[in-house]
């Protein structure tokens, strides 16, 4: 299957501009400009002024062809100064102004190659490709052995999709140079993108052999990185991993090749070796790209000590990266480093004060360490308008009450209702906080007078529900559990509900065997359904059915005073009286209310006379007297 090679036109415009905006060298040395100003360059000052020409030929060549008419003169002069300014404006990325001095300098230089060139690869940082590509054409016609100018005019001609062009203009080049190292990379990419993996397999693997030249972008590492790049494409993949290996080998700090190997050694389920080359190279070459590929290996294993370091180095690198900085902070945090991690999210806090993710996060982490004053400061900093500003203001609620400071949690619930009367769960927030003071009937009020907002909610519903039988108004409870499942036929918890209150009130057993039913197959998980449905079970005679349920019940909700009570009666029914005993006992730790600890306390003083460890003749005292 044939896969895109990449943006191979972005690529190789990108690749021939560097090398335009270089200090260039046409091959005339008639130029107004160009020769004299050639002389002066570091380019030229290495060799490079021209074929094989010396800095001392060079400038004797300059000053040679440097004209003595005053006027010209002073046109060269006027050329010098525009083209000066359009290099410093395109050293200082000032592109439009690049442009404009360019522009000028034609005026005073019309018959410059090099200037067409400067001027094309600026229009095309700019995106201006058609007039980029008509001055690489007329630079080429001015002069024909311009090799930079056909390596920009083949990258155009690639981004324009004209890729037999683009190798004809490739080709045009390789006829005089056949071992030009950048031009062989590009003719063999574009053949890659054409289609010709063959082709661009025999160009590559020709250019893997060539001895490096020191003018040249493209070292033996790239060579063979993109030499893979195709024998991947051809599914060689043995191949394309040897080739990478070599590349690492050339140059060890070669990051893209290090992460092309390591995704083969992954897709062979090698992470191993995955790991390696890539830790490898990070010595060599500490990139943010091979950091963030590492930590997310070992956050993925959950190593996160070992990921640490990496996203240590990220945080360091990109220091603007508030992505980065939280995500180190998480991961203090995972490992229980909760100072670190508060340092870092305190910094990104002072940063971006008005970051609601961190001060969230700071919120929660400062509950994790019991600081609830601090943990209640940050919560309600949280605007309303982020999307856990509903969990913020429960985080606020829960810290006033580990507080003890119940009446602050009230006051602070009613103002968030004003910021947002559209948030349910505050209404029943507030119901709870007179619930856990057992004030009832206050907690019914509140929700009863705002009986517009709770009726949209199911849960609100069955929470006004729950309060009316815990109060004693069983009737209202079910009035409000037949509301529900109008609005919700399926509401398994309203199903549950009254089920198991006919099933107590020995009523409609076959409805209640229905609900109980329909709620078990809703939620087949969920322990309060199965404590229902298997005491269903065990007031029918169903007992091994029953124990079933129960002791499943029992293991999902350990902690359930009811559940735990149920199991005890199953038990004392099969004649496993200690076991009964020993369950009632935990069942009775679990109840909080004082006729169920009552009637607990009862059964356990009937199973501990069967058992011979009591008088029956003695009362037990009920819990509320201890």
């Amino acid at each position: 299957m044939r896969r895109s090679f990449f943006n191979l036109g972005i690529w190789l415009i990108s690749a021939a501009t560097v090398s335009a905006c270089a200090m260039i060298k046409p091959s005339t040395s008639k130029e107004m400009i160009s020769t004299k100003e050639v002389a002066s360059t570091p380019r030229a000052s290495a060799g490079l002024a021209g074929n094989g020409t010396s800095e001392s030929e060079a400038e004797s060549e300059a000053e040679k062809d440097w004209p003595k008419d005053p006027k010209l003169v002073e046109q060269s002069e006027k050329a010098v100064y525009h083209f000066s300014m359009g290099q410093a404006y395109s050293l200082n990325n000032e592109t439009d102004k690049a442009v404009e001095a360019y522009r000028a300098t034609l005026a005073y230089d019309p018959n410059s190659a090099l200037v067409r060139a400067r001027l094309a690869a600026e229009l095309v940082k700019k995106g201006e490709f058609r007039e980029a590509k008509t001055l690489c054409e007329e630079a080429i016609k001015l002069d024909p052995n311009y090799v930079d100018a056909f390596l920009l005019l083949a990258g155009i001609q690639v981004v324009a999709k004209e890729l037999d062009a683009a190798l004809a203009t490739y080709e045009s080049v390789l006829k005089g140079k056949k071992d030009h190292r950048d031009t062989l990379l590009y003719y063999g990419t574009t053949l890659a993108e054409s289609g010709r993996l063959t082709d661009a397999r025999r160009v590559l693997e020709r250019l893997v052999k060539l001895e490096e030249d020191p003018d040249s972008q493209v070292d033996e590492a790239v060579a063979w990185y993109y030499l893979a790049k195709v024998q991947t494409q051809m599914e060689d993949f043995s191949d394309s991993a040897r080739s990478l290996r070599q590349a690492v080998s050339v140059r060890p700090s070669y990051t893209r090749a290090a992460l092309f190997l390591a995704d083969l050694y992954i897709a062979e389920d090698e992470p191993d070796k995955a790991i390696k080359v890539m830790k490898d190279s990070y010595v060599e070459n500490p990139a943010s790209s091979l950091a963030t590929r590492l930590a997310a290996y070992h956050l993925s294993i959950s190593q996160f000590e070992k990921a640490v370091p990496y996203l240590e180095a990220l945080a360091e690198v990109e220091v603007d990266n508030i992505s980065a900085k939280v995500r180190l902070a998480l991961v203090y945090w995972q490992v229980n480093w909760l100072t670190k991690a508060y340092t870092v999210l305190r910094e990104v806090h002072q940063a971006f004060p008005s970051s609601n993710e961190v001060l969230y996060y700071l919120g929660e982490l400062e509950l994790e360490r019991k600081k609830f004053k601090s943990a209640i400061s940050y919560f309600n900093k949280v605007d309303s308008s982020y999307g856990r500003y509903e969990e913020s203001v429960a985080r606020v609620v829960a810290s006033f009450q580990e507080l003890e400071k119940f009446e602050d949690a009230k006051t602070f619930l009613l103002k968030e209702l004003k910021k947002r009367k559209d948030i349910i769960s505050f209404y029943t927030m507030y119901g709870r906080l007179f619930e856990a003071d057992n004030q009832l009937a206050q907690a019914i009020r509140f929700l009863e007078r705002n009986f517009s907002q709770i009726e949209k909610s199911e849960s609100a519903l069955y929470y006004l529900g729950y309060l009316y039988d815990r109060a004693g108004s069983a009737k209202k409870g079910l009035n409000i559990m037949e509301q529900i499942l109008k609005k919700n036929p399926d509401n398994a918890n309203a199903l549950n509900y009254i089920g198991y209150t006919l099933l107590e009130k020995g009523k409609e057993l076959a409805r209640a065997k229905e609900y109980l039913a329909r709620a078990l197959s809703i939620k087949p998980n969920d322990a309060y359904i199965m404590d229902s449905y298997g005491w269903f079970l065990f007031k029918q005679g169903d007992t091994k059915g029953a124990l079933k349920l129960l002791e499943q019940a029992a293991v999902q909700k350990p902690n359930e005073g009811v559940i735990l009570e149920h199991v005890a009666d199953v038990y004392m029914e099969l004649n496993l009286n200690r076991k009964a005993l020993a369950m009632y006992e935990k069942a009775l730790s679990n109840l909080t209310e004082a006729k169920d600890q009552v009637r607990v306390q009862n059964k356990i003083f009937n199973v501990e006379t069967i058992l011979g460890m009591r008088d029956p003749k003695r009362l037990r005292s009920p819990a509320s007297r201890k």
